[in-house]
């Protein structure tokens, strides 16, 4: 699993929006087996911007990685912008999202997110159905 997790990475870029409560820039380690550093750039930190949905709009896959989430208002928008949506079980997550249907609901821990991304990195139908389910 990690060996894959690590694959689609490279293929990724990683963009960071809103209010973080953790030096983003952390994340950006070397490994064995990937330079996370080279999947984040300066453009892909945001921090708070008053009109993000362009930036959401231009996303392939939305992901709402929140332990707590009362309502999930970014996750309308994302979905309001045509973005698939992955979401950890929150509130607002199980209230916006029907599992399979318009988005993916996982358990709150990395593994299950994880793989919820990798399945819609892998399934570009799967991406066109929740892309289009608002």
């Amino acid at each position: 699993m990690k060996k894959k997790i690590l694959c689609m990475m490279l293929i990724a870029l990683l963009a960071f929006v809103g209010a973080m409560p953790f030096d983003v820039t952390a994340l950006a380690v070397e490994s064995e087996d990937i330079d996370m550093s080279s999947l984040m750039t300066e453009d892909a930190i945001t921090g708070y911007t008053d009109n993000p949905f362009p930036l959401i709009k231009d996303c392939d896959i939305y992901v709402q990685p929140s332990y707590e989430e009362a309502y999930g208002r970014t996750i309308k928008e994302a979905m309001i912008l045509g973005c698939p949506v992955v979401s950890t079980l929150t509130t607002g997550g199980k209230t916006l999202i029907e599992d399979g249907e318009t988005g993916i609901l996982t358990d709150i821990n990395n593994v299950d997110l994880a793989e919820g991304i990798i399945t819609l990195i892998e399934n570009r139908a799967l991406r066109d159905k929740y892309r289009n389910c608002y």
